[in-house]
């Protein structure tokens, strides 16, 4: 029974050992993939396409900039700062001191190079759309609505994309693991950035 047992034994190790090598050995699940170049499934509008142009970013006041972003077939300029956005005030292009620089404690240190006017008048001359984004994180509803009336009332810009704060998801609120986006409100929640900016909302 001893030597039964042990051929029994050694023909379920020889067996589980084949079975492995034979799973190891197993070819990888292959897929196709079928490009149909000549089908349209959706189109990207036009103005989808083009420049960030942060404030601290001179190099867009280059005579050449309007030409090549022209030749390039861009149609929209987007003015912000990344994370410098929410720190930023246009009236008097200044900076805000971050409320909570644990995470990205050299942005209110970040000189400013291209105010709003320099942006406006480069991307006019290029024939651009603009896209901008106000200062959520420090800023408030007032600033944002005097900044749109400057834009389109007093300098005729006809801006249409206008964006509240930049990456605002960022701010902590939602993981607090992720926070590279300053934001001065005690309550950083989705619902709060709703509330605080609803077309409908009443301060």
């Amino acid at each position: 029974m001893r030597v039964l047992a042990a051929c029994v034994a050694a023909t379920t190790a020889v067996t589980a050992s084949a079975a492995s090598t034979a799973t190891a050995a197993s070819p990888a699940p292959t897929a196709t993939v079928t490009v149909a170049a000549g089908s349209t499934l959706a189109t990207i509008r036009p103005n989808a396409l083009g420049t960030n142009s942060p404030t601290w970013n001179p190099i867009v006041l280059d005579p050449e900039v309007p030409g090549l972003l022209h030749k390039a077939g861009l149609q929209t300029m987007t003015y912000d700062g990344g994370g410098v956005s929410d720190l930023y005030h246009w009236a008097d292009n200044s900076i805000s001191p971050d409320p909570d620089p644990a995470g990205h404690a050299d942005y209110a240190s970040i000189p400013l190079r291209l105010t709003f006017d320099q942006f406006a008048g480069v991307a006019s001359r290029a024939g651009q759309q603009m896209f901008i984004h106000v200062n959520y994180g420090t800023g408030t509803p007032q600033e944002a609505a005097g900044w749109v009336n400057y834009a389109n009332h007093v300098k005729h810009l006809n801006i249409k994309q206008w964006a509240i704060g930049q990456e605002v998801w960022g701010n902590g609120g939602a993981l607090a693991s992720v926070n590279f986006e300053p934001d001065g409100h005690a309550d950083k929640s989705g619902t709060a950035y709703v509330r605080t900016h609803s077309p409908t909302s009443r301060r």
